[in-house]
């Protein structure tokens, strides 16, 4: 199954290069340890916008179980 609307996805550069990619964030820190030891950088944080994107829209989506 692909994910629904993915065409439409939409991922908010302030998500990204404010919380995904900032090392001064409480807690994207932790996040931005992980993404910048694949290579990603706050300067050129669209790369990861843009490989999200292409994820969404070319793979599989699995449903997961709701959640309370």
């Amino acid at each position: 199954m692909t994910l629904p609307n993915a065409e439409r996805a939409y991922v908010d550069p302030l998500k990204v290069h404010g919380y995904l990619l900032s090392a001064a964030h409480p807690v994207g820190r932790f996040k931005c340890n992980f993404f910048s030891s694949l290579g990603y950088s706050a300067e050129s944080w669209h790369e990861l916008r843009d490989d999200l994107l292409s994820l969404a829209r070319a793979n599989t989506a699995i449903p997961g179980k709701p959640t309370d």
